[in-house]
């Protein structure tokens, strides 16, 4: 299946790719961007990305599954991701709330100068 019609990336490309990347020692997390890297493509509209980072978590699933990589190494991404996910929440509640308006209250409606 396509998956970047930009790059022109499959789904048998990231498997490969991701076996790759988690063969190594110190393997990184593979983000759609380490995957592109690896595969010496560049990301263009992004439009791809949140399909990228299913098909890349479902390939490690199944290259675990098929023993190819070992479940230390799957355990291990995930707990980087986990510790990532962490660290921007902070940072997402705090972007919302600058996004959403303080709703008025009677006692913070302007007052006509009399």
């Amino acid at each position: 299946m396509l998956i970047c019609s930009c790059a022109v990336i499959s789904d048998r490309d990231i498997e490969e790719a991701v076996l790759e990347i988690m063969q190594q020692p110190n393997a990184p997390l593979p983000t759609p961007g380490i995957v592109w890297r690896h595969l010496s493509k560049k990301m263009n509209c992004c439009g791809c990305a949140p399909l990228a980072v299913t098909t890349i978590y479902e390939k490690m699933e199944k290259l675990k599954a098929d023993g190819r990589i070992s479940e230390c190494v799957c355990a291990a991404a995930l707990e980087r991701l986990v510790r990532l996910d962490q660290l921007n929440e902070p940072k997402e509640r705090r972007s919302r709330a600058r996004e959403l308006p303080e709703p008025l209250t009677p006692s913070k409606l302007p007052i006509a100068a009399e």
